[in-house]
């Protein structure tokens, strides 16, 4: 029986995501874009950092 690891997703592939939805929804908060990216509401703080 295969294993199914989480898979990360590399930063610079989430942070484009993560600068179209900000553009799409620039009032959603970033626990939205959390859910919506698939990653926790940390990592979006650190990517915004990175924007």
């Amino acid at each position: 029986m295969p294993i199914h690891k989480r898979t990360n997703q590399s930063a610079e592939k989430l942070l484009g995501r993560l600068r179209k939805l900000i553009q799409e929804h620039p009032d959603a908060r970033q626990y939205d874009y959390a859910k919506w990216l698939g990653v926790s509401q940390g990592r979006i703080s650190q990517l915004k950092k990175l924007l």
